[in-house]
């Protein structure tokens, strides 16, 4: 079966469409989690667990996104996986590994390079190797060849006002500085 990529939904979702028989179907990256692109219960969640804001939530969905078009733009050959006690999640989305035509798989890369994280609400496989990826990415251990880890669930430089931001004290968040780039929150 020839798959390749339709569309990308988010940083975790993409669409894929079978060649064979022009089919469409939606694809759950299985094993990780990336933040949402807009409002959503998820997102409440997310706030709660992160306590981060939910539009500054939004702003790294759209750069998790953003990432992974830019590694699977429309029309990239793919292939899937599928584990047999986990196929579709309440949504009816296909959950799966999705393999490059390099062989490496898609979940992992989103992992890796912190644009997403790893995800137990549906059972995997791979959850405790996602989990290892997460927690290395999270304290920059990938930084080994010599290039700087930044991802949506990883901010490496997060200051409000020139101060550390302390998540814990609850501040206020007026402006951040995330990669060396400033960026205004509304």
């Amino acid at each position: 079966m020839i798959l390749k990529v339709y569309n990308i939904i988010d940083g975790d979702t993409l669409n894929v469409i079978n060649c064979q028989s022009n089919e469409v179907n939606t694809v759950r990256l299985l094993g990780i989690d990336a933040p949402e692109t807009r409002r959503t219960n998820k997102l409440k969640q997310d706030e709660r667990e992160t306590h981060l804001p939910g539009q500054f939530l939004i702003k790294l969905g759209k750069i998790s996104f953003q990432y992974l078009l830019q590694l699977v733009p429309p029309g990239t050959k793919i292939t899937m996986k599928q584990e047999q006690q986990n196929t579709n999640d309440v949504y009816g989305r296909i959950l799966a590994y999705v393999f490059l035509s390099n062989g490496k798989t898609l979940n992992e890369i989103m992992i890796k390079e912190g644009y997403a994280k790893a995800y137990n609400k549906y059972r995997c496989d791979e959850l405790l190797k996602y989990q290892i990826l997460n927690f290395e990415a999270k304290n920059g251990w990938a930084l080994e060849k010599d290039i700087e880890l930044f991802g949506t669930w990883y901010i490496t430089s997060m200051k409000v006002h020139d101060k550390p931001l302390d998540f814990e004290r609850g501040k206020s968040m007026q402006c951040f500085t995330v990669n060396r780039s400033l960026t205004e929150y509304d």
